[in-house]
């Protein structure tokens, strides 16, 4: 005699929450239009309406305008300029804040270089090494520009992210222009 399976080892599990519709309660009829229906109804389709407003809520912009603030794909910006550069020292060069959400944060630095030799450049968010972009420029006169790596910040509360430079350079003077930007990923 052969084995065979039951029918019901295929079935799949039944989902662990869903919303269920009143049981009973005494209707209502609508004056206008004669229906009947019950306050526990009308409550089950508002808990309808709200969980997919929440869904389609969280799905982005469409429609080809900028998000909004709290949608996914808001765009915060912040830039600095003119900021003085120490040989050796690490400056903030914009800050911007974000407000709770996941978010990718990147920025980039452009360095006004007079006459500085032997020169090394760095690139950060936070000023937190392992997310800079070095560079070694060649002596004397120029702009140069370098980007950050793309950080992810995932805070819970309104937190202030800083876009950091550091020069190391013997003699001249070297000031960074830069612009910070992060962008809501959910």
């Amino acid at each position: 005699m052969q084995w065979t399976p039951k029918w019901w080892a295929a079935v799949p599990d039944p989902p662990l929450k869903r919303l269920d519709p009143p049981f009973f309660e005494p209707p209502i009829v609508d004056v206008a239009t004669g229906q009947q229906h019950s306050h526990a109804w009308t409550d089950y389709h508002q808990q309808i309406a709200d969980h997919i407003n929440t869904i389609v809520s969280g799905s982005g912009v469409t429609d080809g305008s900028d998000a909004g603030e709290g949608q996914i794909g808001e765009v915060l910006t912040a830039s600095g300029s003119g900021v003085a550069l120490s040989s050796g020292g690490v400056a903030t060069v914009a800050t911007l804040t974000l407000t709770p959400g996941d978010w990718d944060v990147t920025g980039g630095v452009t360095f006004n270089i007079s006459g500085a030799a032997s020169s090394h450049y760095a690139v950060g968010i936070d000023g937190v090494f392992g997310t800079e972009i070095i560079a070694t420029i060649p002596t004397g006169s120029g702009v140069w520009r370098l980007q950050a790596g793309t950080v992810r910040r995932n805070v819970t509360a309104s937190t202030a992210v800083a876009l950091s430079a550091a020069a190391f350079f013997s003699s001249g003077a070297v000031s960074a222009d830069g612009t910070l930007r992060a962008r809501r990923m959910r």
